[in-house]
């Protein structure tokens, strides 16, 4: 009987060496369940047929534990090698496909599906937005920003204090900058140069601690920084200053 194999009776293997161990005192037992599969290399999954039922036996060593054993002599079968062939396996492929997203697609599936594709379509709203609403505060920022400026300037060009103080202003510094320059034009070709690094009133009070006759360009110093930097600033303080030039070329 244990050299036969007949199809689909291991489990008669199985419980003939059961009985065998257990009238001999050898704790044992038959387990069932599925052995092998087929790995379908199309759909990433095992497939478990009916056929891969099969019964087998566990023997009980008190220092192993449980040790399984399969009386059941091994055969050839040509369904398992149609099974495994690319045809086969492709088909199987098919058939899960159908069963599982044609037959099977219930409410729950539904469901699922709809919510896969509800947060791709917010997650890419939320990225949009977010690219829209950074843009929009840069924009609120630079338009503010701009408004801003665009509003003082035109506060500052309708003053006519403002507008007539700059113009005055830019006209006089100019104006009195080209005198004193002629002075230390004049200076230079004497001999006494100015240093980029020193301020006009050191510059007069070098040339007074040499010589005294240097006093009339101190008073065109100190008469030029009344112009430029002062609020004193009149068309008879620039005729004068050329008056003190023509001075200052007459005694130097």
């Amino acid at each position: 009987f244990l050299l036969e194999k007949k199809e689909g009776h291991c489990e008669y293997f199985a419980t003939a060496m059961v009985v065998l161990l257990r009238l001999n005192g050898i704790p044992s037992r038959i387990v069932n369940g599925f052995v092998n599969g087929n790995w379908n290399i199309h759909g990433k999954f095992y497939l478990i047929r009916e056929s891969d039922a099969h019964s087998w036996v566990e023997v009980y060593y008190p220092d192993l534990g449980w040790i399984s054993f399969d009386p059941t002599p091994s055969a050839s079968d040509v369904s398992d090698f149609q099974a495994l062939s690319v045809f086969g396996a492709y088909l199987d492929y098919l058939k899960f496909r159908w069963q599982r997203y044609v037959i099977d697609f219930n409410q729950r599936d539904q469901i699922r599906l709809f919510n896969n594709a509800k947060n791709k379509i917010t997650q890419k709203q939320f990225v949009v937005l977010n690219d829209i609403r950074s843009k929009i505060i840069v924009n609120k920022k630079l338009t503010a920003t701009i408004l801003i400026l665009v509003v003082v300037f035109l506060i500052l060009i309708n003053s006519d204090k403002v507008r007539r103080s700059f113009k005055f202003n830019n006209r006089k510094e100019k104006a009195v900058t080209k005198i004193y320059n002629q002075a230390l034009r004049y200076l230079y070709k004497k001999g006494y140069k100015r240093s980029e690094s020193i301020t006009p009133k050191e510059f007069a009070d070098y040339l007074i601690s040499r010589d005294d006759k240097f006093e009339i360009f101190k008073k065109i110093t100190d008469k030029y920084m009344q112009i430029r930097y002062g609020n004193i600033q009149t068309k008879p303080d620039l005729e004068n200053l050329k008056k003190e030039i023509y001075k200052l070329k007459q005694r130097i």
